[in-house]
């Protein structure tokens, strides 16, 4: 039975032995990092929209699964031609804020075989960005590259994410109102003064 994991695999194996016995041999394998100029590569990126969930998945998956690691960062803001990280859009950079291929105590939760890293960051839905990847990746590692990369989109209900995004901005200070009744009022306002009509 193999278990596919991101860019790991485990088989294991069992054999039975004839007589009054039975003999379970388990191996374990685990295949070599994504590796670009001695540090992991992502091969694992979370697409989602702010305020829908990805903070939250991020903290359960870092501190769950056994060698995952964001590297200095759990978003990089790195593919994006706006992103404050971007850089000159090439592997080299991107790695560089990820840890070496044979640092296996970098990761939350480290392992003692296996490493492997993801990318968490919402900015990932701009139309530049899936170019940006493919290009920088086939660049650096082969074409055959693209099939080892893995995403994963989350939905999230757009009510329940605007009322995240609302809360977000009224406690960091991003938002001129001091609460929903507020921000509601001035919506009210806003909607009773418009003169647009669709005749």
């Amino acid at each position: 039975m193999t278990l596919l994991t991101g860019n790991r695999y485990q088989e294991n194996s069992y054999s039975a032995r004839s007589g009054s016995g039975y003999t379970a041999t388990k191996e374990t394998k685990t295949s070599d990092p994504l590796c670009y100029n001695g540090r992991v590569v992502p091969s694992l990126f979370v697409i989602g929209c702010q305020e829908c969930a990805t903070s939250s998945l991020w903290e359960d998956a870092v501190n769950h699964i056994y060698g995952l690691t964001t590297g200095d960062y759990k978003e990089h803001h790195y593919w994006h031609a706006g992103d404050t990280g971007n850089g000159d859009g090439t592997l080299d950079n991107y790695v560089a804020s990820f840890p070496e291929c044979d640092d296996f105590s970098q990761p939350l939760l480290p392992s003692s075989k296996e490493i492997f890293a993801a990318d968490f960051d919402p900015q990932m839905a701009f139309e530049d960005v899936p170019g940006a990847i493919r290009t920088s990746y086939i660049d650096a590692l082969g074409q055959d590259i693209i099939k080892q990369l893995k995403f994963v989109s989350i939905l999230r209900d757009p009510v329940n994410s605007t009322f995240s995004y609302f809360n977000h901005a009224l406690t960091e200070g991003g938002l001129d109102v001091e609460g929903c009744d507020n921000c509601c009022d001035s919506s009210i306002e806003g909607i009773a003064a418009c003169d647009v009509t669709f005749d």
